[in-house]
């Protein structure tokens, strides 16, 4: 069934027009302004302005905006290797993940470039809303608190990759396009401050009809909030002598109170975390498998079917709507990341391309076994199976591992399974939590390109929610509140294991007591593989402990070389830095 939301609405025209608007030069301006003209008229309406709106939106589902996020902004961390067809396919990202980037590489040119389109656009929209107040009152001040949202979360984005960004809070005349970079602490402030404005006017989720699926809500812009106050205390308090975080502010108070408000509001809850089981395909890749075909809440909510579930805050709603790459909305993590070849399929590129590898680092870790760890709790030190902790089987495969094949079908009709089979990749792993049925993907009829997978992208979870208010809690010195949070996530975890016999969820255990490094462990499994470790590692301040001298299993021998001053942040493409005649400047690192 086709998904109904926001997306379907594109009208892919009104995205053009603004990109040209937006590569006009003073030339083009001075001659009789057609394209201002035609741009007053067409905002006469106020769905002229939801047209612009969900363009903004889409930027997030268009042209790999996940595939990037996920792959180009993570594997430099310890839990990621590329991956591919081979040690030569994904070369960009390894050059990335062996931290031997330059300034000219292309892969750093497309998130500067689709973050500012999206802000552009919601820039424009913000414009041309204030007429509408009067004829329609409660709609317009929900589209503007969208676009304060917007704006807050591409500039978030950004900030993530480059560091310190210029902050763009009005639509641009080529006169702006010289303009430096803001500080880090700059571009935090100004996110906090739009999203702030946004929150009272932002509907809850219960209250956004099925048709405003993917729109910002009140939940999603207090759970951004809460992260990026708790980005700010984390420079702040981990970064103390280094002037690229100079006027960061701890304000891990405020970072837990915004998120307690969204867990106080009931408007979520973690799928499965009293042992809820639900129906699945996946239940034919469980070895044996359930009578019922069920799986534990966790397999189930990286599926389509957990699509918008009860823990979703805020979903890319990614669909197969058969427009093709350029324009489509799929979700291009679905092909990029899925195992390659299995038993049955062992040659070909449609099955799945294995990029987002887990390192052997995160093997070890799910085991209870990462020895840079130098101060966990008793239950995180107690060496379990591989398998023992049910996320594990959702966030990767390993050899053999069974998955449901595009070919061939059974005499009854249904799809076989065949192992994994990984000997291309150096990790002898696989991703999977993007990973889909060959009949919602592989072989459906309106599948129009690689990357047009429907699954969502889930861009905020209640569990992430979760996990930075307890994180904010530790550090504002609330201990037991951090503790009772913490174990709420491991009990979802143990809940969600895929034998129906409750007496076989014994891990993860809870938590008796609670360090720091059980945060940093406790994030680091139940967000594996999608787009946080990376950046979580930088504003930590850890990334010399968990990424530099280890050592890659694509090049074994060759410990990795980190550098604090270049590496924490990409460059900026090197194009800006011409177009904008030297006043952005790089950081210290990369100016050599």
């Amino acid at each position: 069934m086709m998904k109904t939301n926001i997306y379907m609405k594109k009208i892919i025209g009104v995205g053009l027009f603004f990109l040209c608007l937006a590569g006009c030069d003073e030339s083009f301006l001075e001659l009789k302004p057609i394209a201002t003209e035609t741009e007053e008229t067409f905002y006469n309406t106020i769905e002229a302005i939801d047209f612009t709106i969900t363009a903004a939106y889409s930027r997030i589902t268009l042209l790999n905006y996940d595939v990037t996020t996920v792959l180009t902004g993570q594997v430099g961390s310890d839990d990621v290797e590329t991956g591919g067809a081979n040690a030569a396919d994904g070369a960009n990202w390894k050059l990335i993940e062996q931290f031997v980037h330059t300034t000219g590489q292309s892969d750093f040119e497309f998130p500067w470039m689709v973050n500012y389109k999206g802000i552009r656009l919601a820039n424009t929209a913000l414009q041309y809303l204030p007429k509408f107040v009067d004829s329609h009152p409660e709609l317009t001040r929900q589209r503007i608190a969208e676009c304060k949202f917007l704006l807050a979360f591409y500039h978030f984005q950004l900030l993530q990759f480059y560091g310190g960004v210029p902050i763009v809070d009005r639509v641009l005349s080529p006169s702006d396009f010289t303009m430096g970079r803001n500080s880090i602490a700059e571009v935090l402030h100004f996110i906090q401050k739009n999203l702030q404005e946004a929150i009272p006017d932002l509907k809850t989720r219960s209250q956004l009809g099925m048709n405003e699926a993917g729109r910002a809500s009140k939940g999603a812009a207090q759970t951004l909030l809460a992260k990026a106050y708790l980005f700010e205390s984390s420079y702040a308090r981990y970064h103390k002598d280094d002037e690229r975080f100079a006027g960061c502010i701890e304000k891990f108070d405020l970072s837990a109170h915004a998120a307690e408000e969204v867990i106080a509001s009931n408007e979520y809850r973690l799928v499965g975390i009293d042992g809820e089981r639900y129906k699945s395909w996946w239940a034919m890749t469980i070895d044996p498998v359930p009578a019922d075909s069920t799986v534990g809440g966790f397999r189930w909510l990286f599926s389509t079917d957990g699509d918008n579930s009860s823990e979703g805050v805020w979903e890319a709603q990614n669909a197969m709507d058969g427009r093709g790459w350029a324009q489509g909305t799929g979700n291009g993590l679905v092909i990029f990341t899925t195992c390659r070849w299995n038993t049955v399929v062992t040659s070909g590129w449609d099955q799945g391309w294995g990029f987002n590898t887990g390192s052997f680092y995160l093997q070890r870790a799910f085991r209870n076994a990462d020895d840079r760890y130098t101060n966990l709790s008793p239950e995180n030190m107690e060496q379990i199976g591989q398998y023992d902790d049910p996320r594990f089987g959702t966030t990767m495969g390993l050899e053999g591992d069974l998955m449901v094949v595009r070919e061939p079908y059974n005499a009854d009709g249904i799809l076989k399974t065949a192992g994994m089979t990984l000997h291309n990749v150096p990790t002898g792993s696989a991703c999977r939590k993007y990973e889909c049925h060959p009949d919602e993907f592989q072989l459906n009829p309106m599948k129009s390109g690689n990357e047009s997978g429907p699954i969502n992208w889930r861009l905020i979870r209640y569990a992430e929610t979760l996990l930075i208010a307890a994180e904010s809690h530790f550090e504002n010195g609330n201990t037991a509140r951090a503790l009772e949070l913490v174990n709420m996530i491991r009990t979802r975890a143990r809940n969600s294991n895929n034998d129906p016999d409750s007496a076989t969820h014994v891990h993860p255990k809870n938590l008796t007591g609670l360090t720091f490094e059980d945060i940093v462990h406790e994030r680091r499994l139940e967000l594996a593989l999608e787009h946080h470790r990376f950046q979580d590692l930088v504003r930590w301040n850890l990334c010399d402990r968990f990424i530099n001298g280890i050592t890659l299993e694509l090049l074994p021998g060759q410990p990795i070389q980190f550098d604090p001053e270049k590496h924490f942040f990409f460059p900026i493409p090197a194009t800006q830095v011409q177009l904008s005649e030297g006043n952005l400047v790089q950081y210290p690192g990369w100016r050599n």
